[in-house]
């Protein structure tokens, strides 16, 4: 009889302390701003900028996970593709650096996803050569959903959105 309660109480207590810990994780989450990011969800602030008008450009992307408590983000650059053939190689990887996002810079994500928001909700004419910005919350992994969080974008024409390359230049 002694064996199995001290048996039981080698399973239970284990089992009690990382319910504690999960019950403190998952407030920390609902209470932190990008609490969304987490392990089964990527937010992906993307760009997509018409270096040659109607006939392509490339496309950045600037990736946030969750690693535990820090944030990671992955800005990715695609290359520039122009011409008929261009749209093959839309994949190319330019560039790829990793960095982490503190507290601080959590707000700067925030405040961008508000002006793509803003942006979103206002007119757009679209023509053929528009860049293209975009804001999506969504499964970390390829899979068979079609549900994303969040998914919002706006067209704009000219030369690249400031907001956007602040924010690459901030995050850094």
């Amino acid at each position: 009889m002694r064996q199995n309660i001290i048996f039981i109480l080698l399973l239970g207590i284990p089992c009690l302390l990382f319910s504690q810990k999960n019950e403190i994780y998952f407030d920390y989450l609902q209470k932190h701003a990008l609490g969304g990011v987490e392990n089964k969800y990527v937010l992906t602030l993307s760009a997509y900028l018409t270096d040659c008008g109607e006939f392509g450009g490339h496309e950045e992307k600037i990736e946030i996970k969750r690693n535990d408590r820090q944030l990671i983000g992955v800005l990715t650059i695609f290359e520039t593709t122009c011409g008929q053939n261009g749209y093959k190689n839309r994949d190319k990887i330019v560039s790829k650096k990793a960095f982490e996002i503190s507290d601080e810079k959590v707000q700067l994500v925030i405040q961008y996803i508000h002006k793509v928001l803003e942006n979103s909700l206002n007119y757009e004419m679209v023509t053929h050569a528009d860049n293209e910005y975009g804001v999506k919350l969504d499964w970390s992994e390829e899979t068979d959903y079609d549900f994303k969080r969040i998914d919002i974008s706006f067209r704009t024409y000219g030369k690249g959105w400031q907001a956007f390359e602040k924010l690459k230049s901030d995050l850094k």
